[in-house]
């Protein structure tokens, strides 16, 4: 891929006890521009023979401590203008990535882009998939107002900054809003990082497939205190219980960004008033699909979760989320004005059959 900026680019992986996954991204990043950086907090590195061939934009930091450490570590390896996380199973389209860069060099009150979203599986059938959050569409938060745009993002809530293309120096503030202390509510260093992102510039999801989100193994739970499936936010918000740690977690967003002490309290107010609209909008009378869909992300495996979207999707008589080949669903996805980069996600999903034919999802 010639001319890009990628150069502009640092890829974030944490990991842990998926090694097979994170060597198959290193494998795919090794000689692209963009420069990656994984942090493993396995037991055990991932043998140096594994590692050997690699290109010098690949970095593998062996660091078995918890996902918190291990974030902060990261922030002092970013050099670059542009950082995204990614999950050490999942695909970033390279031309994709270059077009959010370009969308943040030509607008400088955008601090956060991304591209759209397919999700995908290895099964019998080959690599499926579905339209990831397709309420992406079109999904933008201009409001020239920072508490405006938080309060906007969290209602109706689209996770559209974590996984983003975001500037380095908003993207360390915003994780360390997460990483000062941890809180015991599920997810809640996503949250954290969309509010503070929002609160920082505006933000947008550009017509590119960019984001192809693995459903291929487990997610690791429970190793954390933020990663308990059912210790969920809604829980930790509205438990009286908790009171001490809610102020002491509004503080804290406050103090971290906030451009002066006088702002910290309205600010902090703010950060409250984005998640009472985000937990008011999850807690009152789910509909059946939805309490469905919850039930789902926390508690089936992850290699079933995609057949069971596309039954429920066939019930809502969505055509856009039932399962197909992923190069299918790369075209109803084209068809409605999304640009697809075909021949890189050819290569891609080689790459997935190849995994599971050779390695069979082993870890190393």
């Amino acid at each position: 891929m010639n001319n890009t900026l990628l150069s502009k680019l640092t890829l974030i992986i944490p990991t842990f006890n998926r090694q097979a996954y994170a060597l198959r991204n290193m494998r795919y990043w090794s000689g692209r521009e963009a420069i990656m950086h994984v942090f493993d907090g396995s037991f055990s590195a991932i043998a140096a023979k594994e590692l050997s061939g690699l290109d010098d934009n690949i970095y593998y930091h062996h660091l078995p401590i918890s996902m918190v450490e291990r974030l902060k570590r990261s922030i002092d390896f970013i050099s670059t203008e542009y950082t995204a996380l990614m999950c050490d199973d999942e695909f970033y389209i390279p031309s994709a990535l270059d077009a959010c860069i370009r969308e943040l060099e030509v607008r400088s009150d955008l601090v956060s882009c991304m591209g759209r979203c397919i999700r995908f599986n290895f099964t019998k059938q080959g690599i499926t998939g579905t339209i990831g959050y397709p309420v992406m569409e079109n999904y933008t938060i201009l409001q020239n107002d920072p508490i405006e745009r938080m309060v906007a993002h969290m209602y109706p809530y689209i996770p559209s900054t974590i996984y983003s293309v975001v500037r380095s120096t908003v993207w360390k503030r915003s994780l360390s809003t997460f990483l000062q202390k941890e809180f015991s509510a599920f997810a809640i260093g996503e949250l954290q990082f969309e509010l503070a992102v929002c609160y920082q510039g505006k933000s947008m999801v550009i017509p590119k497939l960019m984001w192809l989100r693995s459903m291929e193994g487990e997610p690791i739970r429970g190793n954390d205190p933020s990663l308990i499936p059912e210790n969920t936010f809604q829980k930790w918000w509205n438990d009286p219980a908790k009171q001490q740690e809610r102020s002491e977690f509004l503080n804290i967003m406050g103090a971290i960004l906030a451009e002066t002490v006088d702002k910290i309290a309205e600010l902090s107010a703010g950060v409250k008033k984005a998640l009472d609209v985000y937990v008011q909008g999850i807690d009152p009378k789910l509909g059946f699909t939805k309490k469905i869909k919850q039930i789902i992300l926390c508690f089936l495996p992850a290699s079933l979760q995609i057949p069971l979207k596309s039954i429920l999707c066939a019930i809502r008589k969505n055509p856009l989320c039932v399962e197909k080949s992923i190069v299918a669903v790369a075209k109803d996805m084209a068809d409605t004005g999304v640009y697809v980069d075909f021949q890189e996600l050819s290569k891609i999903e080689s790459i997935v059959l190849a995994f599971h034919s050779n390695k069979q999802g082993k870890q190393v």
